[in-house]
């Protein structure tokens, strides 16, 4: 503890003078009475709450400027979808921010919603069901796969992943294609056939893992 010869009082703490008379200390300096607390930095929820606001006021912004072009220009309703999806994307970075694999699967079947927005919004020249999401099917299961496997997971950590993959791949691309509403059926065809094949050899070299996690995603 420090002392004051002048004021004859004793000190906490490690000062560099006398906090009465400024004057000369002696004696052994101490850790501060009381723990120094750290400064917050930004916190998730202040994070999400400026990207919200500022994502409010530019969809604003764009509606009333939609609203006062007389020609009402497709790419406004374009750049409003886009900022919708980057704050879906901050909101699932921040609460997913320990699970990437999980913030891709997302960021991905969210591309996808947006090529049939796009699509849709100029005339659904049918690219998107056509081609776009035969393609990212495909691409989906080898990259969760390939994640998986890169980041040194547990098979059990993704196989669900790939599950569910399959099982959107086959109902999405089955109702297009039953609905005629694709012109070009090939690649549907190769993608959903792609899927099956690719998570049946999952299964087959990963069989005990699957009928653990099934049991525990159905409460079986």
């Amino acid at each position: 503890m420090q002392y004051c010869g002048k004021c004859k009082i004793r000190i906490r703490g490690d000062k560099t003078q006398c906090p009465l008379c400024q004057g000369q200390l002696t004696g052994e300096a101490e850790s501060p009475a009381f723990p120094v607390l750290p400064k917050r930095g930004s916190t998730r929820m202040s994070v999400l709450r400026v990207s919200l606001f500022v994502f409010i006021a530019f969809e604003v912004a764009m509606g009333i400027l939609w609203f006062m072009m007389s020609d009402q220009p497709g790419w406004v309703i374009l750049a409003m979808c886009v900022a919708a999806i980057g704050i879906l994307d901050i909101a699932l970075t921040l609460y997913y921010r320990s699970n990437p694999l999980h913030i891709v699967v997302w960021e991905i079947y969210i591309a996808m919603g947006v090529t049939l927005i796009v699509d849709a919004a100029y005339g659904f020249q049918r690219w998107s069901v056509n081609w776009v999401f035969p393609v990212t099917f495909i691409g989906l299961m080898i990259t969760t796969a390939a994640i998986g496997k890169g980041m040194k997971l547990k098979t059990d950590a993704y196989i669900m992943y790939l599950f569910f993959h399959l099982i959107m791949s086959a109902g999405i691309q089955l109702f297009l294609l039953l609905s005629h509403l694709t012109t070009v059926q090939l690649p549907s065809v190769i993608s959903i056939a792609f899927c099956i094949v690719f998570f049946a050899g999952m299964v087959i070299f990963n069989r005990r893992v699957f009928r653990g996690e099934a049991k525990k995603f159905f409460n079986v």
